[in-house]
């Protein structure tokens, strides 16, 4: 998308005309937690603050490693 111009602004001005909200917490037109919080693709820093903002969501991925034994 920014390739073809489109700003964050755009993006967070688009979505908010949506009827719905997903309710994602937006920083600086970031939002961190997205459709996976703890997905593999994201940078230890970012991943790193998810865990220390929700701590409970690094639980979640731990229990759900422990259940099926994979990593």
């Amino acid at each position: 998308m920014a390739t073809a111009g489109v700003s964050k602004q755009q993006v967070a001005k688009f979505w908010r005309q949506q009827p719905f909200d997903l309710a994602l917490p937006n920083a600086n037109g970031r939002t961190p937690l997205g459709n996976c919080d703890l997905c593999f693709m994201k940078s230890e820093r970012t991943l790193a603050g998810i865990m220390r903002d929700y701590p409970e969501r690094a639980a979640w991925w731990i229990d759900l490693e422990e259940t099926i034994s994979t990593t």
